[in-house]
């Protein structure tokens, strides 16, 4: 497993997140960590099914992701991120 060191690198981290599966740590609201396999990748993830008449506003702060295990959408805020690996 590599890590990204700087987390601050949103573009290199989009990047891989759309060609692979990662592993993504962050905090949550409560304080505890969660650990996550994420991904874009167009051939893992399901279309996003919108379940309510709630309209959002796009917020460059939080990512969307596909949790893969799950088989759902997640998001975190970018601010959160505590560890971002992937294998190579």
């Amino acid at each position: 497993m590599i890590d990204i060191i700087d987390l601050n690198n949103k573009t290199e981290m989009l990047k891989l997140l759309k060609s692979k599966v990662v592993v993504v740590t962050f905090k949550k609201k409560d304080g505890s960590d969660r650990v996550m396999n994420a991904s874009l990748r167009s051939d893992l993830i399901v279309p996003y099914e919108k379940k309510t008449e709630r309209v959002l506003n796009r917020n460059d702060e939080v990512q969307s992701v596909f949790d893969v295990d799950l088989q759902e959408w997640r998001s975190f805020r970018w601010d959160s991120l505590v560890r971002f690996q992937f294998e190579w």
